[in-house]
């Protein structure tokens, strides 16, 4: 865990600076002024020059996906139990759970069997629409 959050994290952090500011890390850009927030930066990919795009997508995807990662991290905590684990979860999402899987034990029994299957890539999300095991 720490090379992937002091190092590839990092690494998306300081990337997507230098594409903003250029050498001078240090200063903020107009683009930043403009969109002061990661997420308004990436909502509004299409306003940004050209030339750092494809940049931007990149360095500002990656970051959000690992910000969203660690976000989610929670101390393991074995003798958990699953109403306790529910009672953690967002309201709006453990109704998607709920609604495609009935509930949070049959969601892990079926992501287990199909990292089994399929590998480490076994959670597919679809944006605001649902999950996909």
């Amino acid at each position: 865990m720490h090379y992937h959050y002091n190092i590839l994290h990092k690494n998306y952090e300081v990337k997507l600076l230098e594409t903003l500011r250029g050498r001078k890390i240090e200063e903020e850009s107009k683009i930043e002024k403009q969109f002061p927030t990661l997420e308004e930066l990436m909502r509004n990919l299409e306003q940004l020059p050209e030339e750092i795009k494809d940049d931007m997508r990149f360095f500002g995807g990656g970051l959000i996906n690992h910000n969203f990662f660690f976000a989610h991290l929670a101390k393991f905590e074995p003798k958990r139990k699953e109403h306790e684990l529910e009672e953690r979860i967002i309201p709006s999402l453990l109704n998607i759970i709920q609604e495609k899987f009935t509930d949070l034990k049959e969601l892990k029994k079926r992501l287990v069997k199909s990292a089994l299957k399929d590998g480490p890539w076994a959670l597919h999300c679809r944006p605001l629409i649902a999950i996909d095991v």
